[in-house]
């Protein structure tokens, strides 16, 4: 409601009428009619436009319906089968302090150093009586306790640490996965994969999957581990899990991998059309969105096998920077972003470099630890590690470039049209 503030809208409710004050003089809308209907007062496009030329004021508003949940359509524990059989494994709230694990957290310190010490936060009447509730709810399950230790945390009721792994701890996640691995290690990679707090059961067909659902829910209720119910999906035929959608036809590619080729707008300004030694019309529009549609369907976008032979490409040019990644002449991602501003100041030697670290790092879970080729348009690129005068930026990047076992090369811009083209393509602002 930016335009009543602009024009200091007084709203009546009362008397049902809104008041703005419009070139020194007040307007009054004023709702007429019953309360269960509004009147609306519709016209044409062609009388709209008359309206504009003459000067009259005219807003734009977007109204939305808001839809209610129904609450009685959700889903219920007794309603999925298998799983209700087991409801000890999805309660409501934890029953207390859980049993000793496999694996115990613990934190090392220091020798000598001195714990945290920091006042409380001030707080607000509402907000001391919830931290008075929430104190007395942990300490009556058992997962703190009054005390001066590690993981301690200072409040007006007193100290009190945690009796249990609590968040924000930077060693918890390993410490999780550790546990997870353990408990799950019989059936690990089986028809079961785990990540840190994230369990995917996969199975051929539904028989198959009843069995399989069956043993990890018995797993947990001997291992006194839980769930959340709400949170948790059972019997779905697609799901989609670090980073890639899994279905019964396979691994198929995350959008997200292709999403600038799909976004990718067909030159419309008569400025950016101008530059196309073609007339740009129909054919050429339905040759376009054919050939975005070939770029990201299965026959060329692959999933990466094993670790190794891959290849980038990389260019930059004063608009942005463009990459492309292949693994035996197949295309597993593309990657493209505008140059910020201060990067439109780099000579084109360090926007040719700074590709190559654009490519390093968002590909560093496929490129490190592994032997690789990049390609770039810019020759003297490849004797980058033999050159002795370096400004600051390009020793810095010299010192990311050593993390890697990459070997530079020289690609003719003809021959490196991909990524050309995507350092180049225009983005909606």
């Amino acid at each position: 409601m930016d335009w009543l503030k602009t024009y200091h809208a007084v709203i009546v409710c009362d008397e049902k009428i809104v008041r703005i004050l419009f070139e020194n003089e007040t307007l009054i809308i004023r709702c007429n009619g019953s309360n269960n209907a509004t009147q609306l007062n519709i016209i044409s496009c062609t009388k709209t436009r008359k309206y504009l030329l003459k000067g009259y004021p005219v807003f734009l508003a977007n109204i939305t319906t808001k839809t209610i949940k129904d609450k009685s359509k959700e889903k219920q524990l007794e309603d999925v089968p298998i799983v209700r059989d087991f409801y000890e494994v999805f309660p409501k709230d934890l029953p207390g302090l859980l049993p000793t694990r496999h694996v115990e957290f613990q934190i090392d310190l220091i020798p000598g150093a001195a714990p945290v010490a920091r006042a409380p936060y001030r707080l607000a009447p509402s907000e001391m009586k919830e931290l008075s509730d929430q104190l007395q709810e942990l300490s009556d399950k058992g997962f703190i306790r009054p005390n001066i230790p590690k993981t301690a945390f200072r409040t007006r009721y007193g100290h009190y640490k945690f009796q249990v792994m609590s968040f924000g701890l930077t060693n918890a996640p390993a410490i999780f996965m550790d546990l997870m691995n353990r408990v799950c290690k019989p059936y690990l990679d089986k028809f079961l994969i785990v990540f840190i707090d994230d369990v995917l059961i996969y199975s051929k067909n539904e028989q198959e999957h009843e069995e399989h659902l069956k043993l990890i829910l018995e797993l947990l209720k001997k291992e006194k581990s839980y769930a959340k119910f709400s949170k948790c999906e059972f019997w779905i035929p697609r799901v989609q899990f670090l980073g890639h959608v899994i279905d019964s036809r396979g691994i198929h590619m995350d959008p997200a991998k292709i999403e600038s080729i799909k976004d990718w707008v067909s030159p419309k300004p008569p400025t950016k059309i101008q530059k196309i030694m073609f007339d740009w019309g129909d054919k050429q529009e339905a040759a376009f969105q054919l050939l975005k549609q070939k770029l990201c369907s299965a026959p060329i976008l692959a999933l990466p096998e094993g670790a190794e032979d891959f290849v980038a490409y990389c260019d930059a040019s004063h608009k942005g920077l463009g990459v492309v990644l292949r693994q035996r002449e197949k295309v597993i991602s593309y990657a493209s972003r505008q140059l910020k501003i201060h990067e439109k100041n780099y000579t084109t030697y360090d926007l040719e470099l700074g590709a190559v670290v654009f490519a390093l790092k968002i590909w560093r879970r496929y490129l490190y630890g592994t032997k690789c080729t990049v390609f770039t348009d810019h020759k003297s690129l490849q004797h980058i590690l033999d050159q002795k005068e370096l400004n600051m930026r390009q020793r810095r990047w010299l010192e990311l470039l050593s993390d890697y076992d990459c070997e530079i090369r020289y690609h003719p811009g003809k021959a490196n049209v991909v990524a050309d083209a995507l350092s180049r393509k225009e983005r909606i602002m």
